[in-house]
């Protein structure tokens, strides 16, 4: 089982993002700013596979965070999910340091697909859950 550690400043977005991972089988650790999610990583002891974060976020930004976990946790995977396609963001954190990178509003089978594709293959496409996996999308979310 992969542990992904979620970080969004939207509880909409938040919850949405662990409810269809969790289903997908992964552990989940959210946190609602970079802040917090440091405190998770170097305190808490959680030591994620994944980094699921928002790139905009009040204090801590999504790359902040993600480039200061990445150098205590070898190997740590990033997934940005967000509605600003700052080219500039996009080309530093996204293409030069080899992370991904899904636009909001997402499907969630998006979502789920880029995250097995990150995690090669570490949890199921469909839990068996019954929920479908298209279809539904974050619209109305913004960060």
């Amino acid at each position: 089982m992969s542990t992904v550690l979620i970080v969004d400043d939207e509880p909409d977005v938040l919850r949405l993002v662990e409810t269809v991972l969790a289903r997908d089988g992964h552990q989940i650790v959210t946190a609602n700013n970079g802040e917090r999610a440091l405190e998770k990583a170097r305190e808490d002891g959680v030591v994620p596979d994944l980094l699921v974060t928002d790139v905009v976020m009040p204090g801590l930004s999504g790359p902040m965070v993600a480039e200061q976990l990445a150098q205590e946790i070898p190997g740590l995977k990033v997934l940005f999910i967000s509605a600003f396609e700052d080219r500039q963001v996009v080309r530093r954190y996204v293409r030069d340091a080899g992370y991904e990178l899904i636009s909001k509003p997402f499907q969630i089978d998006e979502l789920s697909t880029k995250v097995r594709q990150l995690l090669g293959g570490a949890a199921s496409a469909d839990a068996g859950d019954g929920v479908p996996r298209d279809g539904l999308s974050s619209k109305g979310q913004h960060g």
